[in-house]
This record gives C-alpha cells, sequence and structure tokens, in this order.
C-alpha cells in the first residue's frame, strides 16, 4: 500500500472504491466506512488506515459511539427491571438487554445484574430513533456455553475497572497484533475486554499493574509501533523498580 493511501485524510461521503480497489478486491471494512452497490465510502471524517491483507478502516478521536447490529461492546448496568436492563454504551440513548438474552438462561434461572455491573454484550437491534437492543447470546458459529458456567463469550465482567477511550483507540486494541498490549502482556499478566463503543474492562493481579496498563494504552493513542514498544517497555521498567 503506497504512503499517500496510508496517510490519506478522508471525509464523510469521500469516494474511497479508486484507493482500495487497486489494491484488493476482497475487503474487509471496518468503522468509518460502508460499501455501496456502486463502490466504497467514507462515513467519517478521519485517517484512512490499512492493514494486510485486506483490512481498511476510518481513524480518528470520536468519541461518541453509534450502534451498529453485530458490534462487541462493554457496558455498564443503569437500570433494572423485572424483564430487562438498561446499559449505557455510550450512544445517545441507552440499551435495553433483555433479562433473558444469555445462553442457557431461563425465568428461574437467569443472571442477576446489578445497577453498576459492567456487561459485555453484542448488539442485537440497531434502527434510528429506536433504543439499540444488545444479547449476551452466542453468535452463529460461536460455542455456546451456559451463563452459568462463567464460560460463555459475553455476560458480566466481575472485578477489574472499566475506562473510556476514543473509538480509534478501541479498534487498535481490539487488533490481535496490537503492540501495546502484547508488549505489556508479556511483562505483567492482566485480562482485558474492549467494546467496539470504546469502553474497556481491565483485571490485573495488582493496583500497580492495573496502572501501567490502563497508563500505556491511554499513551499509545497517538504513538507508531516503535515508539508504542518503546513507551510500553519503559513503564514496565519503571514499575518493576517502584516495587
Amino acid at each position: 500500500m503506497n504512503k499517500f493511501v496510508e496517510n490519506c485524510v478522508v471525509m464523510p461521503g469521500d469516494d474511497l472504491t479508486e484507493l482500495i480497489l487497486p489494491i484488493t478486491t476482497k475487503i474487509r471494512i471496518g468503522q468509518g466506512i460502508s460499501q455501496t452497490p456502486t463502490g466504497v465510502r467514507a462515513t467519517k471524517s478521519g485517517i484512512l488506515r490499512f492493514k494486510a491483507p485486506n483490512r481498511f478502516w476510518v481513524e480518528n478521536s470520536q468519541r461518541r459511539y453509534v450502534p451498529r447490529v453485530g458490534d462487541a461492546v462493554v457496558g455498564t448496568i443503569m437500570e433494572r427491571h423485572a424483564e430487562e436492563y438498561r446499559v449505557n454504551i455510550r450512544a445517545c440513548t441507552t440499551a435495553i438487554l433483555p433479562a433473558l438474552a444469555f445462553d442457557g438462561a431461563s425465568k428461574r434461572n437467569k443472571p442477576d445484574l446489578k445497577v453498576g455491573d459492567a456487561v459485555y454484550a453484542r448488539v442485537a437491534l440497531a434502527r434510528r430513533d429506536v433504543e439499540p437492543m444488545l444479547t449476551c447470546c452466542a453468535r452463529e458459529g460461536q460455542r455456546k456455553r451456559d451463563w452459568v458456567t462463567g464460560e460463555s463469550v459475553y455476560g458480566q465482567l466481575e472485578r477489574g475497572t472499566v475506562f473510556r477511550c476514543s473509538l480509534g483507540l478501541a479498534t487498535q486494541l481490539r487488533d490481535p497484533d496490537c503492540v501495546v498490549l502484547n508488549t505489556i502482556g508479556a511483562n505483567i499478566p492482566f485480562e482485558i475486554v474492549v467494546g467496539s463503543n470504546g469502553i474497556v474492562w481491565l483485571l490485573s493481579e495488582t493496583i500497580s499493574g492495573t496502572i501501567v496498563v490502563k497508563s500505556a494504552i491511554r499513551h499509545s493513542e497517538h504513538l507508531n509501533d516503535e515508539q508504542t514498544k518503546f513507551m510500553a517497555e519503559k513503564m514496565v521498567k519503571l514499575a518493576r523498580r517502584n516495587k
């Protein structure tokens, strides 16, 4: 991919077809890009990014999340009712999570979430002027495990800490080759769940470990891979000295 495309600033409505199709005809598009019958267009302003072999997205510092069906999100329970929960997913309205929208749940045997609990869910319905609908059931093709086993893909996130980041940074953190997470993870054990909505749940064995991981994530947003690795390694060394 040439440097022009890598650093190309795009605006909503820009036609990206000529930039993308010469590289690969089987593309995977992420946030900020939509595919139309006639080509590919930007839906957000930002920098067009590419990851080999075929993934494209628009990176920006947007913080307001617009729900899309299929998105995996981290949310916080705001209200609980007999048949549903209302969840803050950082959108313009709260989302609805039915009390039975968990694998293996029944009226007599279902999760008992409380206000303030963190939950990892998937957007099942997203329409304009209608509250988004969430589910904690496994998607098609995923292995279903009852919520009581604690091994289900989606569900309550216990303990840990929750914080926010930009949607662009969330996209980077969800990449399996994320430099900051891989560098820190080689030295400090932790668990992390990153929602497409820019909400992060983090659990480390120690308070100092949580502080290091959280700080490294936030400092990595505007650094390249080489700078990110240097910064993360330096933070790990400082943490070890201060033990």
